[in-house]
């Protein structure tokens, strides 16, 4: 269902701003709903985007430092990130770590650049993790887990990870490289804590 809305608002933003009109937009959503409603309306869409992307940071928030939390309590990340605050509970002291690393992203470049080394990294691992299927499905035929419209629709959700990550390299090769340099950084500190504990 979630898709289906996905693809009938750019559907409606493509007739409304034209294919030109959506490139050359800085804020699409507002500017079709200015467009159709009026300045209140795209106002009023920017203000309700502003709280989409707030919730969507507090989530993250909420939710990444817990790898870091899990990591550092299975030895391969500083222990310190393992800490449990005594009065709430929480991995405190890896949520000010998150929190600490994000500012500084936040301050090291623009948010498209950081948006595209994310994006393009996660559309790697997204893929890969679609075809994992095909192999578990190999592996174990009778497993209680289905997929809806198997294979064709993990076959699309590949392809299209494909597609992203390779216009990427193409439009844009010196985000692209960065990004698989921020993952690769990752090895070595995997293979020092590993090897650590």
């Amino acid at each position: 269902m979630l898709v289906v809305l996905y693809l009938l608002a750019n559907l409606g933003y493509l007739a409304v701003l034209g294919p030109a009109g959506v490139m050359n937009a800085e804020r699409v959503a507002s500017e079709a709903a200015t467009a159709v409603l009026g300045p209140v309306a795209g106002r009023l869409l920017a203000a309700i985007a502003l709280v989409a992307m707030f919730s969507a940071a507090n989530s993250i928030v909420l939710t990444s430092p817990r790898v870091y939390f899990a990591m550092a309590r299975d030895g391969l990340f500083f222990r310190q990130l393992a800490s449990v605050h005594p009065r709430f509970g929480t991995p405190a002291v890896a949520i000010l770590t998150g929190s600490a690393w994000s500012a500084f992203l936040a301050a090291s470049g623009t948010f498209e650049q950081l948006l595209t080394y994310v994006v393009f990294a996660g559309w790697i691992f997204y893929g890969l993790g679609a075809a994992a299927l095909f192999v578990y499905r190999r592996r174990e035929p009778t497993a209680p887990f289905m997929t809806p419209g198997y294979p064709v629709t993990t076959l699309l959700f590949v392809g299209a990870s494909a597609y992203i990550v390779l216009s990427t390299l193409i439009g844009q090769p010196r985000e692209a490289a960065v990004g698989i340099g921020i993952v690769l950084l990752g090895v070595p500190a995997y293979l020092f804590w590993r090897n650590k504990g």
